[in-house]
């Protein structure tokens, strides 16, 4: 009985864990949102997917196409956090088979709205957690364009 209740407690702190960081980068992600407004880029799509993967955030700036990563980290384990860094080759890869599918299925409507470049962002966000997070705050914000090219 004691080996279930054990089992019971770890798969309910995974789930917390598990909560806790999709809370933490659903905010990160408003915030790159709000950022992303204020400097005049239109959000056309967030957290587009597809059965193979999924795109944080499609902005147009211009006639521009911007696909952007976000990485979102708490203050307490961010020390010289490099959101470029989060963003390994495999990630890249990923991110260019998703892109490549959307560029596919919007094709027609790319046109229409004159976007003739593609690019792709990393935005950082670091955060700090109080009162267990019971709400967050915005330390700051790391905009990497043209982050990487496929």
């Amino acid at each position: 009985m004691l080996g279930q209740e054990n089992d019971l407690f770890q798969k309910k702190s995974a789930i917390f864990r598990s909560g806790r960081k999709n809370r933490i980068g659903r905010y990160g992600e408003n915030l790159a949102i709000k950022y992303l407004l204020k400097h005049n880029y239109y959000i056309w799509k967030r957290n587009w997917a597809i059965r193979s993967g999924e795109l944080d955030i499609i902005a147009i700036q211009e006639h521009t196409l911007v696909f952007v990563e976000v990485k979102t980290r708490l203050k307490e384990v961010a020390e010289n956090f490099n959101p470029f860094d989060a963003v390994d080759d495999k990630k890249i890869k990923h991110i260019q088979r998703v892109s490549e599918s959307f560029l596919e299925k919007y094709q027609a409507q790319l046109r229409y709205r004159r976007v003739n470049k593609v690019r792709f962002d990393i935005i950082g966000v670091i955060v700090t957690s109080k009162l267990n997070d019971f709400w967050l705050k915005k330390e700051d914000i790391i905009h990497y364009q043209n982050a990487f090219q496929v």
